[in-house]
């Protein structure tokens, strides 16, 4: 059997989130495959993909100026996706959390869409997005306009033919959304290398690290250490650190944006890792165990999946100042039983390794059993 020819797509390639950090190692697994995208940016490319053949849509040869505020193309998005031509390809691997699992292929080509969460703005969170944007004046123009995103998201949904979720969580929201049954689970990947510390070396101080958004509720955390008067890191810039540094006092110290080598050192330093947002999957956590922190987390989405409660960190139940402040007291109560080692043993089954040898797997079955594969989705 000839050995099949592949094709990437993933919706944006211009900031480094958890996404990205996916793509990045499906790029490694199948190097020779190039990458379709809507928008691309070249200082990204050339830093995270620089031996990538990139594909950018129409849209990103207007001005940076434009193409920087996604939300002026929510309805060219899906057109622009339905442009891409796959014809010459065996299998293409959608990354995707918004549009690109809308991609069009011949009828013999397999589509594998590896989904980080059914689009959570068009879905369950518009009341949030568009306060979070404050777009409230627009309010029934853009419900109006999400309506239309949504039929034409599902109608998407049912273009893949093999579905791959990154977490047990989101598979329950295929299906709820999309009415479909997940294929296949793979948790996204860490260098679990890169995060071991030499030695335990740890100091007095929690950290959070991440970008500073208003929806990853990192003001409650800044107000439950405000009453603890406990040390808190917070590295990272967004949206939300100037609103974060007013109410923070000076227990909270503000790093900014840190360079990798810097962040690695923060992770293995601290003495906890603060996660107070929902997260479908959250790499950054993983991160925190694979440098032997273990983590303090809003007990919902994909860290159920990956964090043990009382070993590898502890979960508070709801998002208010009055949890977060008493999880963070029972764990420095209970401190030493959070073992470092075996929070860098628990990360080892999130390592490249692993995702890279099962995507593998899962693309050479699809091609071996494309004719099957292929019927079975039609047949949903």
């Amino acid at each position: 059997m000839k050995k099949p020819k592949i094709a990437i797509a993933h919706e944006f390639l211009s900031i480094l989130g958890g996404a990205e950090k996916v793509l990045i190692q499906i790029h490694r697994t199948f190097p020779e495959a190039p990458i379709f995208c809507l928008l691309s940016n070249q200082k990204f490319t050339q830093k995270y993909l620089p031996k990538g053949t990139i594909h950018s849509s129409r849209i990103n040869h207007l001005p940076d100026f434009l193409t920087n505020k996604h939300q002026l193309f929510l309805m060219q998005f899906p057109i622009a996706v339905e442009q891409f031509d796959f014809s010459e390809f065996d299998i293409v691997i959608s990354s995707s959390n918004s549009f690109m699992k809308g991609i069009i292929t011949k009828p013999s080509t397999v589509h594998i869409c590896y989904n980080h969460s059914p689009t959570r703005y068009i879905w369950d969170q518009t009341a949030d997005w568009i306060e979070q944007k404050n777009l409230g004046i627009f309010r029934p123009i853009i419900n109006w306009r999400f309506n239309k995103l949504r039929q034409w998201d599902f109608l998407a949904a049912d273009r893949v033919d093999q579905f791959i979720a990154n977490s047990q969580y989101v598979a329950k929201r295929i299906q709820k959304y999309y009415r479909r049954d997940v294929d296949h689970v793979l948790f996204p990947s860490i260098d679990t290398k890169e995060f071991k510390p030499t030695q335990i070396d740890k100091q007095d101080y929690y950290l959070i690290l991440s970008r500073l958004e208003n929806f990853k509720r990192f003001d409650l955390a800044v107000e439950a250490f405000n009453q603890l008067k406990l040390p808190l890191y917070i590295a990272g810039t967004g949206s939300a650190e100037s609103h974060l540094k007013s109410i923070a006092q000076e227990n909270i110290k503000f790093l900014g944006f840190v360079s990798d080598e810097k962040k690695i050192e923060l992770m293995q330093h601290a003495k906890a890792f603060i996660f107070p947002g929902e997260e479908d999957f959250g790499i950054v956590p993983i991160e925190s165990l694979a440098a032997g922190t273990p983590v303090i987390a809003y007990g919902v989405g994909g860290l159920l999946e990956s964090i043990e409660p009382g070993k590898t960190g502890l979960f508070f139940d709801n998002q208010t100042v009055d949890d977060i402040r008493e999880a963070v007291t029972k764990f420095t109560k209970n401190y030493k039983q959070f073992d470092p080692k075996y929070c860098i043993k628990s990360a080892a089954k999130f390592d490249h390794q692993h995702f890279s040898k099962k995507l593998q797997s899962i693309v050479n079955n699809s091609y071996q059993n494309s004719d099957k594969i292929l019927f079975d989705s039609v047949r949903k």
